[in-house]
């Protein structure tokens, strides 16, 4: 299975295994479970770098293909879409790799000296960065960007909205259906809510994958509709 393909699921699980309430001094809470979390976000991360190239790879070439065999006003329709697409594919990545920055800097603390995070498991700033009092987190915002970002890339290609990644869901239940804790909260407490910080990188870089995933498939779409009439 590739790395960017891991379901949500999967990695809250993880996460909620991180975040039992147990003893701090237990050995859970240890580097080597910081260390855990802070490779597979370095492993999701080039993923994301590749899956990033490679969708921008994949729309100059669609885009040679219908000059090619479609150069009129459809043709030219469907390149504006893919353009419109990709600004806002990155342009959403971007937004996400700055909450990422802040809870490398506001949260965990980062040392420049040795490239870690100084408190990768601290859970309360997370949670007041993400959630804090009354919807006003960073976790909100994030939640309408995805859900426009859905919405956007669904109206420009065609797909239907069901055919696409679920990058949101206001109710967690839907992942989490078996688990009493997390299934009855709200998507953006699920997430992030006593959840390391680190966890929370995971959590973010994943959905980066997502979004591309989801222009993956509108641009397969587009192309498949100008290319093969």
């Amino acid at each position: 299975m590739k790395l960017s393909l891991i379901p949500l699921s999967v990695l809250l699980f993880i996460c909620m295994c991180a975040c039992q309430q147990q003893p701090k001094n237990n050995s859970f809470y240890g580097s080597s479970s910081a260390e855990k979390f802070a490779e597979l976000n370095e492993m999701l991360t080039q993923s994301l770098q590749d899956n990033d190239l490679n969708s921008d790879c994949t729309i100059v070439d669609v885009t040679k293909k219908i000059k090619r065999k479609a150069n009129n006003r459809d043709g030219l329709e469907a390149i504006g879409k893919l353009e419109q697409m990709r600004a806002e594919r990155k342009i959403l990545i971007t937004s996400l790799e700055e909450i990422k920055g802040k809870i490398r800097k506001d949260v965990a603390g980062f040392d420049p000296r040795t490239g870690l995070l100084i408190n990768p498991m601290e859970e309360i700033k997370l949670e007041s960065l993400m959630i804090g009092v009354s919807k006003e987190g960073l976790g909100w915002k994030l939640e309408q960007n995805l859900k426009n970002f859905t919405q956007r890339i669904a109206e420009i290609s065609g797909v239907g909205k069901n055919s696409l990644p679920f990058l949101v869901s206001e109710n967690i239940s839907l992942l989490c259906q078996n688990d009493h804790i997390l299934r009855n909260k709200h998507f953006v407490e699920a997430l992030f809510s006593q959840t390391p910080a680190v966890a929370a990188l995971v959590i973010i870089t994943h959905k980066q994958n997502e979004i591309l995933r989801t222009e993956s498939i509108a641009i397969q779409k587009i192309a498949n509709d100008i290319l093969h009439k």
